[in-house]
């Protein structure tokens, strides 16, 4: 992907939508679901800069062992 084509994406308010064409581009094994999953804010700190979070799916990121790890969207 063309880093300023990239850079301009990254920089426009977030769409769910905008973000599920990207991310299978940057990461290889991108899982989205079929809805998000709530994810709860569990510190004072996470609820003083956000009303809530959702996880819109999951990624398997090469580890240096040859194996693969989950990361959550």
């Amino acid at each position: 992907m063309d880093e300023t084509v990239l850079r301009a994406q990254l920089q426009q308010l977030y769409r769910r939508d905008s973000w599920k064409a990207i991310l299978p581009q940057l990461l290889s094994g991108v899982d989205f679901f079929a809805q998000p999953q709530p994810f709860p804010l569990t510190t004072e700190r996470q609820r003083s800069i956000a009303t809530g979070r959702r996880q819109i799916g999951v990624a398997s990121i090469p580890d240096q062992n040859g194996g693969s790890k989950k990361v959550a969207i």
